[in-house]
């Protein structure tokens, strides 16, 4: 009776500590603007139909069903613009009928030959089967301003309902301060956490993570000068794949950028030095950043430490990619010379 009764407490605590977290998780959150598609043939403001039938709002959702190469759903222009901060999100919690990259384009204009959309200006969402919910950063701070948008579904995928239940953009208010892109990991996480499926721990001064495929490691909130760094410079364990990725996001340009890097996926520490700057893309201040360790497959990895560098750093790390032999044909148990 005694173990039974430690087990059912041990349930409502944990249910309590998740109920807890989500709240406060939410509490952080501040909707600042919400399509939620509640009443029946409302489409609120999502009336531009492109390679899309049969639009319906009824129950809650809004449906369509692909007829061409590039369906989507166009938002007129907003009676107010939306102020654009870094610290945005777009949530969206859609039914997918199968696997696929959908896209949301963003504006501050409507003079561009595709009615204010350009490229450059959209953030990627890869859809599962079935109903999920996505979160999006697209750090269109730049824009000052966002006047439209438009959600583009996987392209190609003809005769497909999806239905969409709200779409939302909240201000994530994590209430973190940021900090220097500096971390050693000897007093747990420091502010790291998963994006993804997967696990993550701090232990013995190495930060642990198991990941499942697109997971990723982000860091907390970051303020660093781009012009005083051109490296981003870690020691790193990887168990698969063959490249990382690095992202980031500055204050002066729009959107995440990337520089993907060469992994030796043998389970052992190697120092990782990743060029970053100096470039159009790394410029102003470093607002965000995040690693991939292993791009598109799952992995354990774990990081001893990560900074920011204006040289590279760490202990040298050598490996022979390749050499070549004068002989070109050379004989078996024979000395050759290596060039």
């Amino acid at each position: 009776m005694r173990r039974g009764l430690i087990v059912l407490l041990s349930v409502a605590l944990c249910a309590t500590l998740v109920f807890r977290f989500a709240a406060a998780q939410q509490a952080q959150e501040k909707v600042v603007a919400a399509w939620e598609f509640d009443r029946d043939g409302d489409f609120e403001g999502w009336t531009g139909l492109g390679d899309v039938a049969d639009a319906t709002v009824a129950d809650g959702v809004l449906a369509v069903t692909t007829t061409g190469p590039d369906p989507m759903i166009i938002h007129d222009v907003f009676d107010e613009p939306l102020p654009a901060t870094p610290t945005q999100a777009i949530k969206i919690r859609v039914y997918a009928p199968a696997p696929g990259r959908a896209e949301f384009f963003w504006t501050n204009t409507t003079e561009t030959q595709y009615g204010g959309f350009s490229p450059g200006k959209e953030s990627f969402v890869y859809l599962r089967e079935g109903w999920g919910e996505y979160t999006v950063r697209p750090f269109w701070q730049a824009e000052g301003r966002i006047i439209k948008l438009r959600f583009d579904f996987p392209d190609g995928l003809v005769g497909r309902t999806y239905q969409i239940d709200y779409i939302r953009v909240v201000e994530m208010a994590t209430g973190e301060p940021a900090v220097p892109a500096d971390w050693d990991f000897d007093d747990g996480l420091q502010g790291w956490r998963l994006e993804g499926e997967g696990s993550l721990r701090a232990r013995d001064g190495w930060l642990e993570a198991e990941l499942k495929e697109n997971a990723r490691l982000v860091a907390p909130p970051v303020d660093a000068e781009a012009g005083e760094y051109s490296f981003v410079s870690f020691v790193m364990v990887v168990t698969a794949g063959t490249s990382g990725r690095i992202r980031w996001a500055c204050d002066r340009v729009n959107g995440l950028h990337q520089a993907d890097f060469p992994v030796i996926p043998d389970g052992k520490p190697h120092t990782y030095n990743v060029v970053v700057g100096p470039g159009a893309k790394w410029t102003g201040r470093i607002i965000y950043l995040d690693i991939e360790p292993a791009v598109g497959v799952a992995c354990t990895a774990r990081l001893d430490w990560l900074r920011t560098s204006p040289d590279p750093t760490g202990p040298p790390d050598i490996e022979v990619r390749q050499f070549l032999i004068a002989d070109p044909l050379p004989r078996a148990e024979r000395e050759c010379e290596v060039l």
